[in-house]
């Protein structure tokens, strides 16, 4: 017995060999070379963008007159409003396979991985929707005479812009599958795997998650949410779960705002919008400590399943 502890011990170092060194130059390096990657590339991409539209400004003034810093300037700003969506499309382009490549290359490090049925991932969507509403209601009854917009003024302007298709795939489709591959898969999966707490893992990804988002309702909401996706990403240790509620929360929240589907509820008695967002957060709490016992199933090992 004493002999088998101990081997399990030892073992467990193995699979682990940097996590007494978890606070190291080099794991810190290692966790946040995806989110330099994403930041290069998104520069890179938006560099390009404003080339392009100050080559065609210069184009179009060839008459000798002396070029207009400020108004260069306005036509770039103008173009990535115009063709913001088509933007944030070609960054995932061109992240999505770099991330999937780290992601996969992270995963054969693991011993264990879980699978999950389609009524999993079909708990998850629900989740995800619930979530949308439960906190952008709460963001909304924090904002008490406009304290939040005051920090916030441009919190009412689309994130994307373009026509509705490319929005659409922009926000609801493009944009889960990147953020979810990097903050969760990578940066969260690295922290995790270098020894860090869940606690402190989900925080600081949350932190950087919001950080990233336009103004502080949306900072707010984008920490809440993701804080979610972390534990949900830990329960079923796949990325696809995560992917599979941030997608159907972005699809909801695209079509709501669309078609103002809860126009209704922003517009009723504040002590009946108070008692909705409890009774959503009582069931979202539900069903994610039914996710916590019913789906996450048992740990295959690798080494057991190639047998």
């Amino acid at each position: 017995m004493v002999a088998s502890l101990t081997n399990r011990n030892l073992n467990s170092e193995r699979d682990n060999p940097m996590s007494d060194e978890k606070y190291s130059l080099r794991n810190y390096v290692n966790i946040f070379v995806p989110l330099m990657i994403y930041v290069i590339i998104s520069l890179m991409v938006e560099i390009a963008v404003a080339s392009v539209l100050s080559f065609r400004y210069i184009l179009t003034h060839e008459d000798g007159t002396s070029l207009d810093v400020k108004a260069i300037s306005d036509m770039v700003n103008s173009g990535y409003a115009e063709y913001g969506s088509y933007i944030s499309i070609a960054i995932a382009l061109v992240c999505i396979p770099v991330f999937v490549f780290l992601y996969i290359n992270d995963k054969k490090k693991d011993k264990a991985y879980e699978r999950a049925g389609a009524s999993f991932y079909v708990i998850v969507g629900i989740m995800g929707i619930l979530a949308c509403i439960c906190f952008s209601n709460f963001v909304d009854s924090l904002n008490v005479d406009g304290f939040l917009k005051l920090f916030s003024q441009d919190a009412d302007e689309p994130s994307y812009s373009g026509n509705t298709v490319a929005a659409f795939i922009a926000s609801a489709i493009c944009s889960p599958v990147l953020e979810e591959l990097l903050f969760r898969g990578l940066l969260y999966g690295r922290m995790r795997r270098f020894g860090w707490k869940f606690a402190s893992s989900a925080i600081v990804t949350g932190l950087i998650f919001a950080s990233l988002h336009s103004n502080i309702m949306q900072a707010v909401y984008a920490f809440l949410i993701g804080t979610l996706f972390c534990y949900v990403f830990e329960k079923s240790k796949s990325i696809v779960a995560p992917v599979v509620m941030h997608l159907s929360a972005n699809i909801f929240a695209f079509w709501a705002n669309e078609f103002n589907l809860l126009s209704d509820m922003y517009e009723m008695d504040k002590m009946y919008f108070y008692f909705l967002n409890i009774l959503l957060f009582f069931v979202l709490a539900l069903i994610g400590r039914f996710v916590e016992l019913r789906f996450v199933l048992k740990t295959i090992d690798r080494s057991e399943e190639e047998l």
